[in-house]
């Protein structure tokens, strides 16, 4: 029979205090950590000509979506 067990996580082990969890359930702590890790690839990425160009590409794809939502829904 499997006893209620206490899990142990980073922050103890490491002495901080608790930390809020988000709707995934992983710590706030360690998801801005990985952000941390990823922003400047990512900043770097959409400085660039192509990041540029992806990031126009897809605000037209969103633009042209909203446009095809209100017309299905008889806004426009």
């Amino acid at each position: 029979m499997a006893a209620n067990r206490k899990v142990i996580n980073k922050a103890d082990l490491m002495g901080l205090p608790p930390s809020p969890e988000t709707k995934s359930g992983v710590p706030k702590y360690e998801l801005e950590s990985l952000a941390r890790t990823f922003l400047p690839d990512i900043i770097t990425f959409y400085e660039s000509e192509e990041g540029q160009r992806k990031y126009q590409e897809w605000k037209q794809e969103e633009e042209r979506l909203k446009e095809q939502n209100e017309k299905r829904k008889g806004i426009r």
